[in-house]
């Protein structure tokens, strides 16, 4: 659903706003109804992540996904499942490396603050943002 939609703001008539509207869901649909087969036609948790990050991703218009997992040793805490996705893997080789290598404590940094707070968390400008752990590596993002 837009903005407008969700503020109220769309103004009764406003057929480029439902438009829109309409447009939006339809987007989520086909989204959900391309997600919603990927567990029975996958033979790992892995795979199943992978065509989820690439569809999500895909549909976003994202140039890096990547998958966290809580950690098997320490409670509250997330590790990389070394599941991504890349439109260009090159370019953001560095970010990678640095992000394989980094856990993620409850509250500490974009994953840690989905993990506290159970809800999606969106970072405007990850230099600026003082929770960021990896904003020296995400220059290029």
């Amino acid at each position: 659903m837009g903005l407008d939609h969700l503020l109220g703001t769309n103004m009764p008539g406003d057929t480029s706003s439902e438009q829109n509207n309409q447009t939006q869901l339809q987007a989520d649909l086909d989204l959900f109804r391309a997600t919603a087969p990927i567990t029975t036609e996958t033979k790992s948790l892995e795979e199943a992540l992978q065509k989820c990050l690439d569809l999500v991703c895909g549909y976003i218009g994202w140039p890096v996904g990547h998958v966290y997992v809580p950690s098997p040793d320490v409670d509250d805490r997330l590790v990389s499942a070394r599941i991504w996705h890349f439109k260009d893997g090159e370019h953001f080789q560095n970010f990678r490396d640095i992000s394989e290598r980094i856990t993620f404590d409850r509250g500490v940094g974009l994953p840690g603050r989905v993990l506290e707070s159970g809800v999606p968390v969106w970072i405007e400008d990850v230099q600026l943002d003082e929770n960021f752990p990896r904003n020296r590596q995400a220059v290029d993002l």
